[in-house]
């Protein structure tokens, strides 16, 4: 009977890491395509630039783009979300932004504690 609690125990416990396993995967997958998305940008900024130099007429590249421009909000939404997230919760901590503790506390020394 104590094989059959420990088979159980372990696949239990194997059971456990599947979540931890498949976020981390999904993390992986996004950390990449964040970093695609970013790289595709950047080539397409230097083509565009590159032909802008040699003179090359853009109407038509510009037209698509005009027309299309919710897909490239599509692309760009999920690929600042996060930098531009972890930025503002940086100025927040900075400028003292972030909201405080509420004002009862057993502890005298803190600011906004009952005995001031």
């Amino acid at each position: 009977m104590g094989n059959a609690k420990e088979i159980a125990r372990k696949t239990f416990a194997w059971l456990c890491k599947i979540p931890a396993f498949a976020t981390a995967t999904l993390d992986w997958f996004v950390g990449i395509s964040e970093r695609l998305i970013v790289l595709a940008i950047a080539f397409v900024v230097f083509f565009v630039g590159w032909r802008a130099l040699s003179g090359v007429d853009e109407s038509p590249f510009l037209k698509s783009l005009s027309e299309n421009w919710k897909g490239l909000l599509l692309l760009l939404v999920p690929l600042l979300y996060r930098p531009v997230r972890a930025f503002l919760e940086r100025v927040e901590e900075a400028w003292g932004m972030k909201a405080r503790p509420s004002a009862k506390s057993s502890d005298p020394e803190k600011p906004g504690a009952g005995g001031e």
